[in-house]
């Protein structure tokens, strides 16, 4: 599981060796890398939600895609919930109470 001491930590970045297969025909996907693209997700959306220069639109997709109960695509909320061993419902809950208007 993929765990940070700051759950609202800025994004990581990425230095040209880590670039490595990017692009290419069969780039390959560590699990780290892929706990690190589902938490980022997670983070972007609250940041979205939470976030009142964004767009309408932008903040209204993420809203969608929390609330979604959607298991077939991999990347979807519940999906990168359960892959980092997150309760999704709770989840919700909880960042229902973080923004105003609840989701």
């Amino acid at each position: 599981m993929y765990t940070t001491t700051n759950p609202l930590s800025q994004p990581k970045t990425l230095f040209p060796k880590e670039w490595v297969g990017v692009g290419s025909i069969n780039p390959v996907w560590t699990d780290q890398a892929i706990e690190e693209l589902q938490y980022g997700m997670i983070v972007s959306a609250i940041n979205d939600l939470r976030d009142g220069r964004k767009s309408k639109l932008m903040q209204r997709e993420a809203k969608n895609w929390i609330r979604e109960d959607d298991y077939i695509h991999p990347l979807s909320f519940c999906n990168c919930c359960m892959s980092l061993g997150l309760d999704e419902e709770r989840l919700r809950q909880l960042i229902s109470h973080l923004i105003k208007g609840g989701l």
